[in-house]
């Protein structure tokens, strides 16, 4: 695909004077929370790309876990209860669970499949979550609407340890965590997906008898909860009843939240202080669906809503802490619109569609096998994250950022990246900014600038201008860029503004259009 450099003669890179060292913004030299990694969920696509071809699944398995697309370092496989009274069909969950001491393996091929793959390629950390546990386990013998049966606890932390067990053990791949739990305040009463309740009371014994079951079964995953949906009215007066009962907090690998109260700084520093309590990690591990009213129906592909993404990652990484940030789910086909008889509807925001995916498809592709995947650009935004910030890296704050701008760095043992969030309304004049860094002795080289706009999806812009620890750039109004530095042991580099392109893949693109390579098969 060529690329297109729109507008880069407007990024003017400021001049450093060698006498002078200009205000600006610092990077922290103390270091923060280390980053386990940035994820979506398998819930509940799967079902329906099972029945894509095996390169259209390889596409967007590439899109996802490539270090050409995302490169996510994080994947939620979702562990189903079975979809016992669930009325959306493509969201009843299969379940391996046939009856006690009974399995079936193959119940799930599309969610394995998926898991499959991004084990295939390379995703370091393997989630396995639940919204309800099989129905032999909840107070009204379905998939939603009921609670996890008291006393029940033993015996469904034992089936989730087989299932995990096998994964390994069979299929050979790993889960490293499991979720037993999700949103357990809400029962999903009106059954269009699964969910269950778990009352504060049961998720200490919950969590304690999981830990067990899996230290004997499957030592090399752990336990993370408990997943409420809200900050501020169920996690931080929820989760310090379950987790002061004792060996509770001992059995949680990290304790995980749900942001769909969309919290402002002051609660998510609460957060944070909740992790420092119990002296654990923190994930944000669901989020979704914003509109510009709130939680809601709405789908909208444009920079607006990868806007809102950046800067609820960069408030949940340096507000809350969190050191991993997953988005709710990786696919979705509520685009709102019919894609065949209009294909340029997957660019426009219409009221119909939900604001819940990353990337898109046909509802009605197993009909018509329009097997083309639309991207939005909240995947390009989540890109300048997952991609440029891998597992290990380390936040640092950063201070002094101009008006309208955010940034959060990150040092690794190869260097730093930095990401610039920029507020300005779209066509306004780009932000001169300055950044000093703390190089602790070492040499910094800018090598990547990759930036998300109104116009690009993750395409190079000139390098910044570095000396002596400070860099400066000129930063696109309404962008989200990311700037990466090698490190070595010593030597003094000066560098101009100069183009190098990140890892590119075949979707990546320069211009407005969120169309990915169209494929359609035809099917006998």
């Amino acid at each position: 695909m060529a690329l297109s450099l729109l507008g880069l003669g407007s990024l003017v890179v400021p001049s450093l004077d060698a006498d002078t060292v200009p205000a600006g913004a610092t990077v922290s030299s103390q270091p923060g929370q280390p980053i386990q990694g940035f994820g979506a969920s398998g819930a509940w696509w799967p079902n329906d790309l099972q029945h894509f071809s095996p390169a259209g699944q390889q596409q967007v398995a590439s899109l996802l876990f490539d270090p050409s697309g995302l490169g996510l370092s994080q994947y939620r496989y979702n562990i189903g209860g079975g979809g016992v009274g669930v009325t959306t069909p493509e969201k009843k969950a299969p379940t391996f669970f046939a009856g006690p001491g009974s399995y079936n393996w193959s119940a799930d091929p599309g969610g394995v499949g998926f898991l499959l793959l991004a084990a295939q390629h390379g995703v370091r950390t393997l989630v396995g979550f639940v919204n309800s546990a099989p129905a032999a386990w909840t107070t009204d013998d379905k998939s939603c609407g009921g609670a996890l049966v008291p006393g029940s606890e033993a015996a469904y932390a034992n089936y989730l340890s087989t299932v995990v067990a096998h994964l390994h053990d069979v299929d050979h791949v790993t889960l490293s965590y499991v979720s037993p739990m999700n949103e357990p305040d809400a029962s999903q009463s009106t059954c269009r997906q699964e969910g269950m309740r778990v009352p504060v009371a049961q998720r200490a014994p919950l969590v304690k008898a999981l830990a067990s079951a899996l230290a004997k079964r499957a030592p090399y995953a752990h336990v993370i909860a408990d997943e409420s949906s809200l900050v501020a009215a169920q996690l931080l007066p929820e989760a310090p009843r379950w987790l002061s009962v004792p060996g509770a907090a001992s059995s949680v690998a990290a304790i995980a939240h749900h942001t769909y109260d969309y919290p402002p700084p002051a609660v998510l520093q609460q957060v944070a202080q909740l992790g420092q309590q119990f002296h654990k990690p923190l994930w944000a591990s669901e989020i979704c669906c914003h509109n510009n009213r709130g939680f809601g129906y709405q789908f909208d592909p444009t920079m607006t809503s990868g806007m809102w993404l950046a800067n609820t990652i960069w408030a949940d990484l340096t507000q809350a802490h969190d050191s991993a940030f997953d988005w709710w789910t990786a696919l979705s086909p509520r685009l709102g619109c019919n894609p065949v008889a209009d294909p340029a509807c997957a660019t426009r925001v219409n009221p119909l569609g939900r604001n819940d995916g990353l990337l898109y498809y046909d509802p009605a592709a197993t009909v018509d096998h329009n097997e083309t995947i639309y991207t939005t650009k909240r995947y390009w935004a989540l890109g300048n994250f997952s991609r440029y910030v891998r597992p290990g890296a380390v936040l640092h704050e950063v201070t002094g950022a101009p008006p309208g701008t955010r940034a959060a760095a990150f040092s690794s043992k190869s260097g730093w990246s930095i990401v610039v969030i920029d507020d300005s309304p779209a066509g306004t004049p780009p932000t001169p900014f300055t950044l000093h860094i703390p190089t602790g002795g070492h040499a910094l080289a800018p090598v990547t600038a990759a930036q998300t706009s109104e116009t690009l999806n993750l395409a190079p812009v000139p390098l910044p201008r570095y000396r002596s620890g400070t860099m400066t750039a000129s930063i696109a109004p309404h962008s989200v860029t990311t700037y990466v530095f090698s490190s070595s042991p010593s030597r003094s580099h000066v560098t101009t503004a100069a183009l190098r392109q990140p890892g590119r893949g075949p979707s990546e693109s320069s211009g407005r259009g969120s169309l990915v390579q169209t494929r359609r098969t035809a099917r006998a």
